[in-house]
């Protein structure tokens, strides 16, 4: 049995979720160690009730790999492990990380996350909370940054929605499994999300939304992001728990001022009191995050001329002149060619011989 297979089944393991799965592993040293455990070793972890190891034993002696991993094939599914090249990067220093991520999706978005901006709020919002969101996602994305967000109500689904439609790239962090939309009426969204961009999450197929999940959800929200931006939320929204878990990770908060009289800006209002950065128009998020706006600006009119194609398929991770091939089509002359002119814009770079990346 394989890391990624013992993790696997230990995610199917009831109320295995990543705190407990995380004692297990500090615990035992190894999945191979939590996999081969008896049930006396089991009882020795405080962590663990009798009905949790129970349900343990019961699919360890049922779990069938090949079976599972076709099971996630048919969804579509993919799995991510701390070890893998490309398990985010800030995820790696938490202390309550996620020991195994199920994605569904663009893989190669995890490869071009930077720069990246969170931009959350109300379920419950106004036009106003709508507008905001979708505007600054839709202008941020049109200059390279990958919009963050939980694909919820109302601010959420405005984000990845103006990231969408300004052709840019967009994350949805799921309180679900992956095969699950909620809300449901975002099924347009889920799919057009899960078609030109990313869905993520903690839990494994077929899990269904709980009250729990999305506080839980938002840490990994903030830590995939380089700022977080809040349109619109009341005194005691949800997404003040996100900027919660932003601070704790060090990650700027923004916030969009709104009316003092109005219930839907008092969490926003007060977190500008408290001193996070006031948003009125986009550049105050690119100054916030220490983009060069006017280089970002420069890249897409570049890159709208010419040379698209072999720069889309560029990430973070180094490629050779061959994986680049294959991707592209192109002949090897031409792609020599088009990465020196990419290279000579600063749009991309040669860390080692015929090994090129995406120069952000």
């Amino acid at each position: 049995m394989t890391d990624r297979e013992i993790l696997l089944w230990l995610s199917g393991v009831k109320n295995m979720w990543h705190k407990k799965m995380s004692v297990l592993l500090d615990e035992f040293g190894t999945p191979e160690a939590v996999f081969k455990a008896t049930k006396e070793e089991l009882e020795q972890c405080k962590d663990l009730k009798h009905a949790e190891i129970d349900d343990m034993l019961m699919k360890r002696e049922n779990f069938r790999a090949e079976e599972e991993y076709r099971k996630l094939e048919k969804l579509g599914i993919f799995i991510i492990l701390e070890k893998d090249e490309d398990y985010p990067v800030l995820l790696r220093g938490m202390e309550d990380r996620p020991r195994i991520l199920f994605g569904g999706g663009n893989r190669s978005l995890l490869y071009e996350l930077k720069p990246a901006a969170a931009i959350i709020g109300a379920r419950i919002c106004s036009q106003y909370g709508i507008y905001t969101a979708e505007k600054f996602a839709g202008e941020l994305a049109k200059a390279g940054v990958t919009i963050i967000s939980g694909m919820a109500r109302g601010v959420d689904s405005a984000a990845h929605r103006g990231a969408l439609q300004a052709g840019g790239k967009t994350v949805a962090v799921l309180g679900c499994g992956i095969d699950v939309c909620y809300p449901p009426e975002n099924r347009d969204l889920y799919c057009k999300i899960r078609e030109r961009g990313l869905l993520l999450s903690e839990y494994p197929p077929g899990t269904k939304p709980a009250a729990w999940h999305f506080p839980e959800r938002n840490r990994l929200i903030s830590a995939l992001s380089d700022c977080v931006v809040i349109t619109e939320a009341k005194e005691k929204s949800g997404s003040l728990i996100t900027a919660k878990w932003a601070l704790e990770q060090g990650i700027d908060v923004m916030a969009v001022p709104g009316r003092i009289n109005d219930p839907l800006s008092a969490g926003c209002n007060r977190l500008i009191r408290e001193g996070a950065a006031p948003v009125l128009e986009v550049s105050d998020i690119f100054l916030n995050m220490g983009v060069n706006y006017k280089n970002l600006e420069k890249k897409k009119i570049f890159l709208e001329k010419q040379n698209e194609v072999v720069y889309s398929v560029l990430g973070l991770h180094p490629q050779s002149i061959e994986e680049i091939q294959k991707k592209t089509e192109l002949s090897i002359a031409e792609i020599y060619g088009i990465l020196l002119q990419l290279e000579l814009a600063g749009l991309a770079e040669e860390p080692e011989k015929n090994y090129y990346v995406k120069r952000i």
